[in-house]
C-alpha cells in the first residue's frame, strides 16, 4: 500500500506579515516623499540661481561691450543717456521708436495727455532683460530695428510708420545674444493666423501683460524652467525713485503683476551711511541698497509670487522697502531725521503679525511670498535661507 505524505505548505506571507510590510512601506514613503520634494525644490532653486548668475554675467558682458549697464526701463532720462553712450550713431528711427514705446498711448494717468507722457511700466523690469540681453543688430545706426535686432518691421513701407510700435513684431531670430534665451520660456503668443504672412494684424507679440491668451506688447519676458513668474531686473540708477515719472501713484521703482505679486529693490542693513537729515527726494537712500552700484536680479521662487508691496502704516503714500538680511522694513518718511527712525515697527523679522516679509496682514491671500525669492545678491539660495 502506497503511503500518502502530506504536501509541504506553499511558501508565502501570512496576512499579518503582509500588513507589517505594508505598514513599513507606508512609513518609509512618509519619510521619503517630503525628502524627495525638498530635494527637488532645492534642485529647482539651484537651477534658478544658476540662471540668475547667467543673467548677471550677461548684463556685465553687455556693459563691457557698450560701456554702460542696461537700463531697466523705469526712467526715460536714464534710457536716453544710455542710448547716447552705448549707441552714439543710433538713428532717429530707433531712438524715436523706443521713445514711443516708453510713452505709450492711453496710459492710466489723469495728469498725462495720451501718448505724450513717460509711463515707467511701459517697458517693465522683466521686459528689460529680454530687450537688452537677447541680442542686438550689428547695424550701429539701427541696433533695435536692424537685422538680428529685437524688432522686425512688418508694416507696409510708405504706409506704416517706422517709429510706430504697431508696425513691428518681436524678432525670434536675434543676433549674438548676451544670454541664450530658451524661446519656449519667452512669453510669446501664437499668431492669430500661423499660415498667413506676417503683417501689422498678424505678428509675433508677447502675452505677459494680459494673460496667456492675450496678445499685448512687443517685448516678452523670460521665465525660469517650469515656473511662470518672470525674472526681473532693477538698475541701481533708479532703485529708489523714478524721477521723471509724472504719474502720482508710480514715483517709486518696482515690478507688479496681478498674477505674480509685486517687489521693489531690496535694502541692506550692512554698512549703513549713518544718521542724517532726509528730504522727500533722498529718503530712499536712508539705508544702502543691495548691490548699490550695479543691479538686482530677482526670481519669485517656487511659489511664483514675488510678494506684496508694503507701506508705512497709516500712510499708503509712503512705500516701504524690505531689508534682505532681516525681513524688516524701512518706510520712506521725510518727516524722520534718521534711518533708525524710519523702521516700521516690525521687530521680529519674518515671523507672524506683519513682521518683516510676513504678509498675512498685508494681504490675506498670500503668506510670506518674499521668503522663497531668489536673488543675485544673496549668499544662499533663498531670502529665507539667508535669515540668521
Amino acid at each position: 500500500m502506497k503511503r500518502c505524505h502530506p504536501k509541504p505548505a506553499a511558501g508565502g506571507f501570512t496576512l499579518v506579515e503582509l500588513l507589517v510590510v505594508i505598514t513599513i512601506i507606508a512609513v518609509l514613503a512618509g519619510i521619503a516623499i517630503p525628502t524627495i520634494g525638498m530635494v527637488q525644490r532645492r534642485a529647482s532653486n539651484a537651477s534658478i540661481r544658476m540662471e540668475i548668475t547667467e543673467i548677471e554675467k550677461a548684463a556685465n558682458n553687455y556693459a563691457t561691450a557698450y560701456g554702460d549697464l542696461p537700463p531697466d526701463g523705469s526712467s526715460w532720462v536714464v534710457m536716453n543717456r544710455h542710448l547716447n553712450k552705448a549707441f552714439p550713431r543710433i538713428s532717429a528711427v530707433d531712438r524715436t521708436l523706443l521713445y514711443n514705446m516708453c510713452h505709450e498711448p492711453n496710459v492710466a494717468a489723469s495728469n498725462s495727455p495720451s501718448g505724450s507722457t513717460f509711463y515707467p511700466a511701459a517697458i517693465d523690469r522683466a521686459e528689460a532683460i529680454v530687450l537688452f540681453l537677447g541680442g542686438l543688430s550689428a547695424d550701429e545706426s539701427r541696433p533695435f530695428t536692424g537685422p538680428g535686432g529685437p524688432f522686425q518691421f512688418v508694416g507696409t513701407a510708405g504706409t506704416d510708420s517706422p517709429v510706430d510700435p504697431d508696425s513691428y513684431q518681436y524678432n525670434i531670430d536675434r543676433n549674438s545674444p548676451r544670454m541664450e534665451l530658451d524661446i519656449t520660456r519667452l512669453t510669446l503668443a501664437q499668431l492669430p493666423n500661423p499660415t498667413a504672412p506676417v503683417s501689422t494684424s498678424n505678428r509675433v507679440l508677447s502675452n505677459d501683460d494680459n494673460g496667456p491668451t492675450a496678445r499685448g506688447d512687443l517685448i516678452p519676458v523670460y521665465v525660469p524652467n517650469r515656473r511662470q513668474a518672470p525674472y526681473v531686473y532693477f538698475d541701481s540708477r533708479t532703485y529708489g525713485y523714478v524721477v521723471d515719472s509724472p504719474i502720482g501713484d508710480l514715483p517709486y521703482n518696482g515690478y507688479a503683476d496681478t498674477n505674480w505679486g509685486a517687489v521693489r529693490p531690496y535694502k541692506t542693513n550692512l554698512n549703513p551711511p549713518g544718521a542724517g537729515s532726509f528730504t522727500a527726494a533722498n529718503v530712499p537712500e536712508a539705508l544702502r541698497w543691495q548691490n548699490p552700484d550695479s543691479f538686482q536680479v530677482i526670481s519669485a521662487g517656487q511659489d511664483d509670487h514675488f510678494g506684496n508691496l508694503a507701506f508705512n502704516p497709516g500712510n499708503s503714500n509712503m512705500p516701504a522697502y524690505f531689508i534682505a538680511e532681516t525681513g524688516q522694513a524701512i518706510a520712506c518718511d521725510p518727516s524722520k531725521g534718521s534711518a533708525s527712525e524710519m523702521y516700521i515697527n516690525l521687530t521680529n523679522g519674518f515671523s507672524a503679525d506683519l513682521n518683516g516679509f510676513q504678509e498675512r496682514s498685508l494681504n490675506s491671500s498670500y503668506e510670506n511670498s518674499h521668503l522663497d525669492n531668489i536673488t543675485n545678491f544673496s549668499e544662499k539660495l533663498t531670502l529665507q535661507d539667508n535669515l540668521p
